[in-house]
Order: structure tokens, then sequence, then C-alpha cells
């Protein structure tokens, strides 16, 4: 095992596999929380959801989180379903659940994804979202007239923490963890911040803009933390 000497913060729960794949390899990644998430499907959402099952509808999904939800009202998924996601790791739950021919269209961003729903015929389309989605999406459709209904099916509360050490880099995976983060903290000149997406980086900008951000190409949390920590051990090896 080599000497730890890149240190990585992750502002959310990864796999141990992961973990320790970088710390065999000299990078140690602490772990830290900056957001909670829970369902909000309570019984008038159910009933919600149980009304668009048997109805051919775009089902419109920009994070795991809504996904999981959604997926969990079903013992069987709808056939009638279009389904439009991010990539990563939300594709891959819908496709394993809905079917990959039950994708029809995929965005690395809400606008991108927002453009592939339009390349489409229009249908009833329903946004399957947190309590604090951003605008992007919801504008593009309405501006397009595809008429649209948003069910909110979780919630996201911040939950803010002071670190204590300096990072090489910090991996945000939401909008929402970064206002977390830099609600109590802030970042060394030198701190590399990467980003699961447009969203997230536009974000951090408005608090450290003269820092360097990375994107990541894919909106998954493994693609992004193996971004960074290839690009550590390149630049130090």
């Amino acid at each position: 095992m080599s000497k730890p000497n890149i240190r990585l913060l992750s502002t959310r729960p990864l796999p141990q596999e992961l973990v320790q794949s970088a710390l065999n390899r000299g990078v140690l990644i602490d772990c830290q929380s900056f957001i909670h998430t829970e369902s909000s499907i309570g019984s008038e959402e159910k009933e919600i959801i149980k009304s668009w099952s048997i109805q051919p509808i775009a089902a419109v999904f920009t994070s795991m989180n809504a996904a999981e939800e959604v997926i969990a009202q079903f013992p069987l998924p709808p056939t009638n379903w279009d389904i439009y996601t991010m990539g990563g790791t939300t594709k891959t739950l819908l496709a394993d659940f809905f079917g990959e021919g039950a994708i029809k269209g995929t965005g690395k961003d809400a606008a991108s994804l927002a453009e592939a729903i339009l390349t489409q015929p229009k249908k009833e389309t329903v946004f399957f979202c947190g309590n604090i989605r951003r605008d992007v999406l919801p504008n593009i459709l309405k501006e397009a007239q595809v008429p649209l209904t948003e069910v909110v099916v979780y919630t996201t509360q911040i939950t803010p923490h002071l670190i204590d050490n300096t990072y090489d880099g910090i991996c945000f995976f939401s909008p929402s963890a970064v206002d977390s983060f830099f609600g109590t903290n802030v970042v060394a000149e030198t701190t590399i911040l990467f980003a699961i997406g447009k969203a997230t980086k536009d974000t951090i900008e408005t608090y450290a803009p003269f820092h360097q951000i990375i994107v990541s190409e894919l909106p998954d949390k493994t693609y992004l933390v193996s971004k960074a920590i290839d690009h550590f051990l390149v630049v130090s090896g």
C-alpha cells in the first residue's frame, strides 16, 4: 500500500471498496455528507403516481433519489412510460427496472436532457423531482409549450459541518451540497474542486470564483471520484 500523500473530501458517502482502492493508490478519502434526503411520498403522492402508471407519459428524472423513490412504488414497471433521465447511476437504476428500451433520451445536464425531450413528439410529461429542484429543465419545457406536471417525491435538507482539515480536492455532487458546505467553510487557494455537472459547477463558482473547478463528463459519483483520484496521481506521478 502506498503511503497516502493526497487527501480528498467527498461530500457524500462512497462505496467502501472505492475508498479502499484509492487508499491503496496513495489517496486518502474522507466522506462527510452535507445534505440529507428523505422520501416525501405520502398517501396523496402514492395516488398521483398510481394514476400516472396507467397512462402513456414521458417520465423525467434528474436524480438518483427521485428514481429510487418512484421505483419503490411499483412491484412491476409501467409498460407505457417513455423514460428521460440523466446518465450515470440514475440511468442505470431506471434501465434495470424499466428496461433499456424504455430509455428514450438522456442528458449530461438538465438543459441537454430537456433538449432530448423536445426531439420527441409532445406528450404529457411528468417530472419526478425533489423539493429544491433547479428551474432549467422545467423552464425549457414550458417555453416549448410541453405539458408538464411536477411530482415532488423527496425532500433535501442541508446538514452543514465545519471541516478541520485542508484537502487537495473536494468532490461535490449537487448544488445543495455546495450551498451547505460553503455555508460554514472556506477552502485553501490550492484546493481543486470537482463538480458532478454544470449546475453544481455554476453553484461552486458563486462561492469560489477563482478556484480551479473540474467537471465530470458523466453525472456519476464513482466516475467523478475516479476522475479526481486520477487527476492527482497523474500530476504527482
